[in-house]
């Protein structure tokens, strides 16, 4: 898998504390805008870390200037060890091994010490600015048994995931609300009876026009239960995209940062849209179709695919974190047509390959349909939902300083 190949090439020790931090999202099954707000408070301590020793760009929330020598990559794992132990604190052992075998395996020089304290009390102050965002808050779900309505899904009719997430005090966003889609097609309309059909015939798990290699994607691009989940993949993509085009650690933390901003306002917004629309999934339609359409048709036995997600449809969750990675990361280099391959958690030893960052989104949109768990319009609302907040992040995050401001000659 991606993960292990970068532990093994990897070029600086973020490799291998991004990797723990995959490891902990796998093992906790962690829902995927949980986890993308836990790594962003990982990736953005690190990022504020770094850039106390470097004075770059704008800190995120915290800034100070060492009075001697600092180890870089020991501020690195000071922030990384400090965060991941806070909100893992099942994975303890984990972070643990790493930051025995990290003070091992370095020499105890003052900069080295300087680094660790430098990392913790950046570590700490993201821990704090974050212990009251409203992630922890519950709020009421109300249902509703209206046409187009969502509702618990088979075959285990789970309550519905996280409705309060949408309320979660965003990184860079104003609310979760400030780019908030026009919300999903009418019942009655021909967009909606297009998107209708779709679904219902490449996404049907028996289904005949579904080719294998778009199963083969539905499958690669699940990211479920036991997976590191959509902001995950992108950890992932991020790196290796990092270590393709030789980015230096600074950069590379900045980068990461960016990324997960982009990713843990992606997951705000879009939960905020879901359970703003509250939009039946496909199966349930297809099970009920008293939406006045007169171009769809029901079908009672229909299955998806894949398991549908215990959430509202609209919009589709990782089409958004897509959108807001793919537009950081191409913002970044200044391309779209970035070459990569990727692999899944989900079908090991399978590997896909790609020739720009558009293809990938394209693909990983589509892979909902033929997994028969979104509607199109869910999916490119999403997206474009994403893009949104990929270029306010990339603005307005952790913006490079010129080198008056930073001291560097």
């Amino acid at each position: 898998m991606l993960g292990l190949f970068l532990s093994v090439c990897r070029a600086d020790s973020l490799d291998d504390w991004a990797g723990v931090y995959l490891l902990a999202l796998r093992a906790e099954n962690v829902a995927p805008p949980l986890g993308a707000r836990n790594t962003a408070i990982f990736t953005l301590a690190v990022a504020d870390a770094v850039n106390s020793i470097t004075h770059r760009w704008q800190p995120f929330l915290f800034s100070t200037n060492p009075p001697g020598p600092v180890d870089l990559e020991a501020a690195v794992a000071g922030a990384s060890y400090r965060t991941g132990v806070a909100l893992f604190p099942s994975r303890r052992a984990d972070f643990e091994a790493l930051w025995e075998r990290t003070r091992t395996n370095s020499p105890a020089t003052p900069a080295r010490e300087a680094g660790f304290q430098l990392g913790f009390a950046s570590a700490d102050a993201l821990l704090e600015s974050r212990a009251a965002d409203g992630s922890n808050t519950q709020v009421p779900y109300i249902p509703s048994d209206k046409p187009g309505a969502w509702r618990r899904t088979p075959p285990f009719y789970r309550l519905p995931d996280l409705p309060h997430w949408g309320l979660v005090r965003p990184f860079a966003l104003t609310n979760g609300a400030q780019f908030r889609p026009p919300g999903p097609p009418a019942l009655t309309s021909e967009r909606y009876a297009r998107d209708y059909i779709l679904t219902k015939s490449l996404g049907a798990k028996a289904s005949t026009t579904r080719t294998a290699d778009q199963t083969e994607a539905a499958r690669f691009w699940s990211d479920f239960t036991g997976t590191v989940t959509p902001p995950g993949h992108w950890t992932q993509i991020t790196l290796a995209l990092s270590k393709s085009n030789h980015l230096a650690l600074e950069d590379k933390t900045r980068l990461l940062a960016l990324v997960h901003v982009a990713l843990a306002d992606a997951g705000i917004a879009c939960w905020d849209a879901k359970y703003a629309f509250n939009f039946w999934r496909p199966i349930t339609a297809a099970a009920r179709v008293d939406d006045g359409n007169p171009k769809t048709e029901p079908d009672p036995a229909w299955e998806s695919m894949l398991p549908t997600p215990s959430f509202p449809e609209y919009v589709s969750g990782h089409s958004t974190f897509t959108g807001a990675g793919a537009e950081v990361l191409r913002r970044w280099f200044g391309r779209d047509d970035l070459g990569f391959t990727v692999t899944s958690d989900t079908v090991p030893g399978v590997i896909r390959s790609y020739s720009s960052l558009t293809a990938l989104a394209t693909e990983i949109g589509m892979s909902r349909i033929w997994g028969g768990i979104h509607f199109r319009s869910a999916d490119e609302d999403g997206q474009e939902l994403g893009r949104r907040i990929g270029a306010w992040v990339f603005d307005r995050s952790l913006r490079l300083r010129d080198r008056a401001q930073s001291g560097k000659p």
